[in-house]
This record gives C-alpha cells, sequence and structure tokens, in this order.
C-alpha cells in the first residue's frame, strides 16, 4: 500500500529588522556568530581524521590481503561508508539549528561569510595531503545552506 500526502502552506511573511548575527565560519572554528556563540571543529577534526586513516587501512588490505581478508575489507568499507558524511551533516544541522533559533528569539537576520572560491585561493599554496584533505573536506556550504533553509 502506498499513501501520498501534499501539504501546501505559505512561507512566513519577512520580518523588517535592523539587527544582525553575523556567522563566520572557519576550519579551527566550525562557526563563530557575532553574539558570542562559539563552535570548535576539533571533535569534527578528529572523526575525519580517524575515518580517513581507516579507509586508508582497509584499501591497503583489501588490495594485499588473501581472499577472504580482501572481501572482508571491502564489506567493511561498503558498511563504513557515509558515516563520516552522516556524522558532517548532523553536526551541520545542530550549529544552523541554533544559530537559526537565535536569530528568531531576537528577530534578527543572519548574516554570512562569503566563501565563494575559497578552495581555489588555499589550494595555491603548497601544503601536505593531511592539510590538502582536511581543507577540501570542508562542509562550508550545506552549513549555510542549512541555515537558510530553516528560516
Amino acid at each position: 500500500y502506498y499513501i501520498q500526502i501534499c501539504v501546501e502552506h505559505d512561507p512566513p511573511e519577512p520580518q523588517d529588522t535592523t539587527e544582525a548575527i553575523g556567522v563566520d565560519l572557519g576550519r579551527r572554528d566550525i562557526a563563530h556568530t557575532s553574539e558570542g556563540d562559539n563552535w570548535n571543529g576539533q571533535q569534527l577534526n578528529k572523526v575525519r581524521d580517524h575515518y580517513s586513516r581507516l579507509r586508508a587501512a582497509l584499501q591497503r588490505k583489501a588490495s594485499k590481503g588473501t581472499r577472504s581478508t580482501r572481501r572482508r575489507c571491502r564489506e567493511l568499507l561498503q558498511r563504513l561508508s557515509g558515516q563520516e558524511r552522516r556524522f558532517q551533516a548532523w553536526v551541520n544541522h545542530r550549529i544552523s539549528k541554533s544559530i537559526v533559533a537565535r536569530a528568531l528569539a531576537t528577530h534578527s537576520f543572519i548574516a554570512l561569510e562569503d566563501l565563494t572560491g575559497i578552495r581555489e585561493r588555499t589550494n595555491q599554496q603548497r601544503r601536505s595531503k593531511t592539510e590538502r584533505r582536511r581543507s577540501n573536506s570542508e562542509a562550508y556550504g550545506p552549513l549555510a545552506r542549512g541555515a537558510f533553509y530553516q528560516l
């Protein structure tokens, strides 16, 4: 059995306000607001580094082990796929939800930092493989889009 329910509702009227909450996005601090709220990225970096090391070890073992070892490594890689991305999405959702709640409570609008072209600018510098992986796996866009979608 299938059921499809369509619900239509009008978007809320935009509020006229002069108050703003500025949000600075970064690597060390995921988000820092002008009101003093701060979300540290240390836990996120530890999780990313852990999954990177785990994937590297499993891929190395999956390419040169016995047939059963290769199969188990591939199964484990399949099971682990997406966990890091889902964790990042959960962290972004939590941060953007608290920023939006603060903006709604203070009747403010959210002003985000413009990060267009940040990867191109930072990738011109010489860096280690680890630093390239860390900077290119940052999720600035989903965090910014999450804040806009919740309003």
